[in-house]
């Protein structure tokens, strides 16, 4: 389900959680949203299409976002134990946008895997304890600062691709301030 609510609304919804808690949730819908407003206004066409010689667009950072906070969702509400391997095929598939892909439906899916660890962020434990995807000791915590570290690093990548695409940058404005 899409949700359209501004995010200052969606910041701090009722809840018991602890501080530390809403301060994950807070940093990562903030980079939440900045990922998916690179994306505003565009269509199917311009969402596929690479501005530089990264072999990653708009719409494909996008759809590795959502499989990327999937992942570790699934990681993270399956501790202490190790969350289902995933079909190696599903990451790659990530990484290409084909003649099927609509940017409408690759935001939708991203809009309810991050409401889903929106309200992971708020219901789990940071103390408890995982295994990663690899197999190795973690926490939940440490899930939650890796979605963010890959997040913020993900979001700025699709804002150098927009700039790239048509000059605009994720605040909106164009990226054409003379110098």
């Amino acid at each position: 389900m899409t949700d359209n609510t501004p995010a200052e609304t969606r910041a701090h919804p009722e809840t018991r959680a602890r501080p530390e808690n809403l301060a994950l949730h807070d940093a990562l819908l903030r980079h939440q949203d900045a990922l998916r407003d690179t994306a505003r206004d565009l269509d199917d066409a311009a969402a596929g299409t690479r501005p530089t010689l990264s072999a990653l667009t708009v719409g494909t950072v996008l759809k590795h976002v959502t499989g990327m906070q999937g992942r570790w969702v699934r990681v993270a509400l399956a501790a202490p134990d190790p969350a289902p391997r995933e079909d190696p095929a599903l990451r790659d598939a990530e990484f290409v946008w084909g003649v099927d892909d609509h940017l409408e439906t690759v935001l939708r899916d991203f809009d309810d895997v991050s409401a889903q660890v929106l309200d992971a962020v708020l219901a789990l434990d940071p103390d408890s304890p995982g295994t990663d995807r690899h197999g190795n000791a973690c926490t939940v915590r440490w899930v939650w600062f890796h979605v963010l570290e890959e997040l913020t690093r993900h979001a700025g990548h699709a804002d150098i691709l927009r700039e790239a695409l048509d000059g605009t940058v994720a605040t909106g404005s164009p990226a054409a301030h003379a110098r």
